[in-house]
């Protein structure tokens, strides 16, 4: 095996994967397990991949997002993400947890963190999600 074949044969994986169901208004769960075990609370931010599976658990489309996380691990897909991919009440999404920024660490001073509070999301496609967790793998 070359050390071309080798590197296309790397697992890229992310920090953690799960399934939630969106609840009202977009709402989505990080597991308590997976809160504890990257010391993830209210305030710090995920950054993740959103897989969006059609009725056949087939991917149907990819968002990219840096989400806030709130009350008990919960953040929001925004209305015109969920309208774009007709996710309602009920559905199912895969969360790929890429990476995470403790706020806590962050603050530096009484003016408070350093990041902008706005979540962010975008659409990707399969391509642009293996780049991101690529660029994650080989950081580490």
């Amino acid at each position: 095996m070359t050390e071309q074949d080798h590197q296309e044969a790397k697992v890229v994986e992310p920090l953690a994967k799960f399934q939630s169901r969106v609840r009202p208004q977009g709402r989505v769960m990080v597991p308590i397990y997976i809160r504890e075990y990257f010391g993830l609370q209210d305030g710090d931010f995920v950054i993740v991949i959103i897989r969006i599976p059609d009725q056949n658990r087939k991917i149907i489309g990819r968002v990219f997002a840096v989400a806030k996380l709130y009350d008990r691990g919960v953040f929001t897909i925004p209305k015109p993400v969920r309208d774009r991919f007709g996710l309602k009440v009920g559905d199912f999404v895969e969360i790929l947890l890429v990476d995470y920024i403790h706020v806590k660490s962050l603050i530096t001073n009484k003016m408070g963190p350093t990041l902008s509070p706005k979540s962010q999301f975008e659409a990707i496609d399969e391509q642009q999600e293996r780049k991101i967790l690529e660029r994650i793998y080989n950081n580490d």
